[in-house]
């Protein structure tokens, strides 16, 4: 199965955010174990890498990015993405993007903490916690 993980499911696993960082950890273990192939585009990554660096500092930040790296692919965002983002007509750009990447990978599902904005999307978006409450 194959999911794009949305910036802020990331973040909750690296900043081990209150009360996500469970579930977070739960999907990056699914990973690991090869049940999941989890994607993140390199937006997402200076997104990441901004957000962390708050926390931890820049040097262990990017550290935590190559770690990170080893275990989601990081996938280019390419400009037919930027033009179906304009087409999705989401309220967040930033998110359209997302879920342009998301499509043109055949992701089956993205992961995020914010499900209602991503309401226009085509592929199956659901948050950590509901999706590990699946089974």
């Amino acid at each position: 199965m194959k999911a794009l993980f949305d910036t802020n499911v990331v973040i909750d696993y690296l900043v081990q955010r209150q009360p996500f960082y469970e579930s977070a950890r739960r999907l990056l273990e699914m990973v690991l174990a090869g049940e999941i192939k989890g994607i993140i585009s390199a937006g997402t990554v200076t997104d990441i890498y901004y957000i962390v660096a708050k926390h931890i500092g820049s040097k262990q930040a990017i550290g935590t990015i190559k770690d990170l790296a080893e275990v989601l692919e990081i996938t280019d965002t390419k400009a037919s993405d930027i033009e179906e983002a304009f087409k999705l007509d989401f309220p967040d750009f930033e998110d359209a993007v997302q879920c342009a990447v998301a499509i043109r990978l055949k992701a089956e599902y993205i992961f995020t903490r914010n499900v209602k904005d991503f309401r226009r999307s085509p592929v199956a978006v659901i948050s950590p916690a509901a999706y590990l409450e699946k089974g």
